[in-house]
This record gives structure tokens, C-alpha cells and sequence, in this order.
């Protein structure tokens, strides 16, 4: 359950910018003419970039200061679980359909239908990932972004 729990969590963030250097954040430039839906599907994009590079500032950059998922972990607490996965974990491969979004005001939801490869640093105490399913995605529309406020399996 452990791996399949990382494994989620590798899939749960698909997305994020590359380009940018490792240490400094990049933010999409959102064209306000978009709608709500195409400006979740942005930040969903570069989240999933993001996991595939591993890097982190890149995910963070889109993740709520009030994220709180269902393991428990706040935003703080995810950046240590991906600073984690990432040193574990070093080829991360995400695959993915176009997400489902539902937006109500400021808040929406988007379902993520995934496969996740990922090989291990070291295979003696991690095995490789090799993992298919969907998760939900919650964002909400914080200062006119679309950010990451929890992320779940489905139930």
C-alpha cells in the first residue's frame, strides 16, 4: 500500500513547467480571456510537467498555502513527501487523458485519469511504480489563480 500511496501522489500532481531553472518557480501567465476550465487544464499541464522533471518549486507554485489532503499532509508537509518521492524515485514517467473539470464560482474539481511508471534510485528497498487509476484534483481560485487546495483517490 506504502508504493501505491506514492504512486498516487506521483499521478495525483500531473503537472508542471519546464524551462525554468531548478530553484525559481515558474508560473504560467494565465490569458484572463480563458475560461475557467482552460486555465485549470493549464495548471493541471504544468503539474504534470513538473512531477516528470521533478521539480518541485515548479508543482508548488500551483499547490495552495491551505492545502490539506486526505493523508493528512499540508503544504509543507507535501513538499517534504515530494522532496522525498523525488530523491526515491528518479525516472518518473506520467501518462494522461484530457481531465474531466467541473467548476462551481471559485472552486472546481478535476478528475485525472493516469498511468505512472516510475524506477527507483535504489531497487533493494523501493520497487518500480507501475500504476494505473484516476484521482480528483480540488482547486480553488485564490487572488485570480487557480490553485491546488487538496488532491484524493477516488471513493
Amino acid at each position: 500500500m506504502r508504493n501505491r500511496g506514492i504512486a498516487l501522489g506521483l499521478a495525483i500532481l500531473v503537472t508542471a513547467l519546464a524551462g525554468c531553472p531548478d530553484n525559481m518557480p515558474e508560473i504560467p501567465v494565465i490569458n484572463p480571456r480563458l475560461s475557467d476550465e482552460e486555465q485549470i487544464l493549464l495548471v493541471l499541464d504544468a503539474v504534470y510537467r513538473g512531477m516528470e522533471s521533478q521539480r518541485i518549486y515548479q508543482i508548488m507554485a500551483h499547490v495552495s498555502r491551505s492545502y490539506r489532503d486526505r493523508d493528512g499532509r499540508d503544504y509543507d508537509a507535501l513538499a517534504a513527501y515530494l522532496n522525498k518521492v523525488f530523491d526515491e524515485y528518479r525516472s518518473i514517467r506520467i501518462t494522461r487523458v484530457r481531465p474531466r473539470v467541473i467548476v462551481q464560482g471559485n472552486q472546481a474539481r478535476a478528475v485525472e485519469t493516469f498511468g505512472t511508471l516510475a524506477r527507483p534510485e535504489n531497487r533493494s528497498s523501493y520497487p518500480p511504480i507501475d500504476l494505473h487509476g484516476q484521482v480528483t484534483v480540488f482547486l480553488e481560485k485564490i487572488d485570480g489563480r487557480w490553485l491546488l487546495v487538496e488532491w484524493g483517490s477516488i471513493q
